[in-house]
């Protein structure tokens, strides 16, 4: 694609992403996909950019295709390394979105615990931190009460008091 001139670098990403040259040319091409060889370009896409790019706006784009490849375990994972960087980069916004997107895939994906790097109840805490410094304290709250209910029902005590000390911020 690059060859064909299809897809360029991305000019507004420092760290190597890639765009459509046109978005004519992304939406013909998608459309005439059939949609499993459509997840399959998203694979080839994804598993392309993640062993050649490693930064912030590359790695969301990586978690983007692997949910459109129907792959929920390394979309987990993707968002959840998306999350964490967006984060990192002082960009909390950005890792509320990657972080809600990691959540509503756990019940997807067996051991996802294993695969995100944290359980669920951790994963809401990030969700919490990062809504509320967004300025999406409803967001916040919400994240952090289902956290709360997920640590009271495995009886982690310890657990249960950190998260309410964050959610009375």
């Amino acid at each position: 694609l690059l060859e064909a001139g299809v897809l360029v670098a991305d000019p507004a990403t420092p760290d190597g992403a890639f765009m459509f040259r046109h978005p004519l040319l992304q939406e013909v091409a998608e459309a005439d996909l059939l949609p499993h060889l459509r997840r399959r370009a998203h694979a080839v896409m994804a598993a392309a950019l993640e062993g050649h790019h490693a930064g912030p706006a590359v790695t969301a784009e990586v978690a983007a295709h692997w949910s459109a490849a129907a792959e929920p375990a390394r979309a987990l994972a993707a968002w959840v390394r998306a999350g964490l960087a967006a984060d990192a980069a002082t960009a909390p916004a950005e890792a509320l979105r990657h972080l809600e997107h990691a959540v509503d895939l756990v019940d997807q994906v067996p051991d996802a615990a294993a695969v995100a790097g944290m359980d669920r109840i951790a994963l809401l805490a990030h969700v919490g931190d990062a809504a509320w410094r967004a300025g999406a304290h409803d967001r916040s709250v919400a994240a952090l009460r289902t956290a709360i209910a997920l640590a009271e029902a495995a009886d982690a005590t310890e657990r249960c008091t950190e998260l309410r000390r964050a959610l009375r911020w």
